[in-house]
């Protein structure tokens, strides 16, 4: 009897010391970019580490986006680690939509939502044409109607030979009440074919921060606009003109 109780006595201590224990919820950040009339490919999915306040990026979320109630399953990228992407064109983005994008990872489940914006209404350009060699025709002038709130944002992209693609060269936030942009020299890298575009922006997070008419960000996980969760989702929706740059000078 007596070593009948001594072995139930050993089974407990060993099965309290095996018992299994809750593991430690990771913390999910959620950075979403959606743009009118373009592909959804720019959502990151992150997880906090548990030895620092940092965080990873994470391939093993189950992402939704739910485009005025209909849903689409999106995909992770094979190429940029912890993105996803529409990978069947299922959501087609369009100005006045509501977007929400919904994360399940790690056994967290997190969404965020946004009402993508009306792009700005005309966007006219001086010239469309600059000749950097010529003294008659050094700048072009954007004229724009002004906003009254830090929502409007200006990207230039350098146009590929062989215009099938292109690459963002400089981003800037428009300041409230700025209707006029001078397009320099230092707007440019090459000479070449280059869009730009003026953009309407929704679900900015607060802790972006403005210097000057230059503009960094940093996402500051306590402020949030995600339910559950960390990080933004951001629309935008933008009008666009072209304009072609000679007489740069060329560096080897």
């Amino acid at each position: 009897m007596r070593t009948a109780l001594f072995c139930l006595f050993l089974l407990v201590i060993i099965m309290g010391c095996n018992a299994p224990t809750e593991p430690e919820l990771r913390a999910v950040l959620l950075e979403a970019v959606l743009r009118s009339g373009e592909p959804i490919v720019d959502i990151k999915v992150s997880v906090s580490n548990l030895s620092d306040d940092s965080f990873e990026a994470f391939t093993g979320a189950d992402v939704t986006i739910i485009r005025n109630g209909s849903a689409a399953s999106l995909t992770v990228s094979e190429i940029f680690t912890g993105y996803y992407y529409d990978a069947h064109q299922q959501v087609v983005v369009k100005p006045g939509d509501t977007l929400t994008v919904e994360v399940n990872a790690l056994e967290n489940k997190i969404k965020g939502s946004v009402i993508v914006p009306q792009p700005p209404a005309w966007l006219n350009i001086s010239h469309d044409k600059i000749d950097f060699s010529s003294a008659d025709t050094l700048m072009a002038v954007l004229t724009f109607p002004a906003s009254s709130e830090n929502d409007l944002m200006l990207f230039v992209y350098r146009r590929f030979n062989d215009n099938v693609g292109r690459q963002l060269v400089l981003w800037r936030f428009v300041l409230p009440g700025i209707d006029t942009i001078i397009i320099e020299k230092e707007y440019f890298m090459f000479n070449g074919h280059y869009d730009i575009s003026l953009e309407c922006v929704s679900g900015m997070p607060s802790s972006w921060i403005v210097e000057s008419s230059m503009a960094g960000y940093d996402v500051n996980p306590v402020t949030t606009s995600i339910e559950n969760g960390f990080g933004y989702v951001m629309a935008f929706s933008g009008i666009e003109r072209s304009i072609e740059v000679i007489g740069m000078e060329e560096v080897m």
